[in-house]
């Protein structure tokens, strides 16, 4: 399996590259090898799957860190595709803008509200963490890219929480 790391995350590899993919090979069994912007990896199939995954959310902007808690099996990852709910490139900034928020307040909140954490991309936000984390997350997701405001989705939230 190959997989194809974004040039503006290489960095993330080079830096703690070899620990990380050294801890890649002894967590999931196989064998990598790191050249360009590609990643090769080897080994059983279901082995190289949940490397490929790890490598994935690195790729979308996750620490190593979080992207390792990958390989438990209560944790998922999960991307939402922002550019298919846009009408254009003025729609997907703004998409981008109400997830991120002024200093990363409303990423740094839909997370700690959510349980899961958020990687938002060029086009695309991610989400990882277990299943209902997710799911919470998404709704949350949902109801800012509807427009609604910042306080009233983080009430919905605290509200669903406290069921």
């Amino acid at each position: 399996m190959i997989a194809a790391i974004p040039a503006k995350r290489l960095p993330v590899l080079r830096r703690d590259g070899e620990r990380f993919l050294d801890e890649l090979e002894d967590r999931c069994g196989v064998e990598v090898d790191f050249g360009g912007g590609e990643v090769r990896v080897e080994g059983e199939a279901g082995d190289e799957w949940l490397a490929g995954q790890v490598l994935h959310a690195v790729a979308l902007g996750f620490t190593p860190r979080q992207a390792f808690k990958l390989l438990k099996e209560d944790c998922f990852l999960e991307v939402l595709d922002l550019k298919a709910l846009a009408r254009n490139e003025k729609d997907l900034q703004r998409f981008k803008s109400r997830l991120i928020g002024s200093q990363g307040k409303a990423k740094k909140t839909l997370q700690e509200l959510s349980g899961a954490w958020l990687s938002v991309g060029s086009h695309e936000v991610a989400l990882l963490g277990g299943y209902e984390s997710i799911q919470l997350a998404k709704e949350g997701i949902q109801k800012l890219l509807e427009g609604k405001t910042h306080s009233t989705v983080y009430a919905y939230l605290e509200r669903r929480i406290k069921g």
